[in-house]
């Protein structure tokens, strides 16, 4: 199942769409894994709570890695 894998490479551009920043959008880079494809930019909308969301996740996980190490604030 390979071929239907994509490869996250970043997130570009993820701004606010309006004042109260509820909702915001981007672009994600992505890539298939199989395959000589070029590199897709995806234009995306996300909410505030999946970003929330997200950061949750993320920051749990990074947290759990081994060689992850905070950047100095």
């Amino acid at each position: 199942m390979k071929d239907n894998e994509w490869e996250l490479l970043g997130v570009r551009e993820l701004a606010a769409t309006d004042e109260s920043a509820e909702e915001f959008t981007g672009t994600l880079l992505i890539h298939r894994v199989v395959g000589s494809e070029p590199v897709e930019a995806v234009s995306v909308r996300v909410k505030r709570s999946v970003l929330a969301e997200l950061q949750a996740n993320l920051s749990r996980l990074l947290q759990r890695s081994v060689r992850f190490t905070p950047p100095p604030r």
